[in-house]
């Protein structure tokens, strides 16, 4: 069950949610499964998109979905300054 469950995941992650692969959803597209970027036989893809355009907006959102608020506030500085110095080059 473990096996399938990361199949599972690898796939949504890869292809959205579609049954490529062992993944979790049904076949409601056409087209195989090719990793194009195109998501043709997916039904949904994970996609994230912030509220906000400010650094420690976006790190307390991701920090909510990825770790359910347990990013210490050393962690989120560290990737407050990588955000920032990315977004200056």
């Amino acid at each position: 069950k473990t096996v399938s469950l990361l199949n599972g995941l690898f796939s949504m992650i890869k292809f959205g949610l579609a049954n490529c692969y062992d993944g979790f959803g049904e076949n409601v597209g056409s087209g195989g499964c090719r990793d194009n970027g195109s998501y043709q036989r997916a039904s949904g893809i994970l996609e994230f998109e912030p509220s906000s355009t400010l650094s420690t907006d976006i790190i307390d959102e991701l920090a909510t979905l990825m770790t359910a608020g347990r990013l210490s506030e050393r962690n989120r500085e560290i990737i407050r300054e990588a955000f920032e110095s990315a977004e200056n080059q």
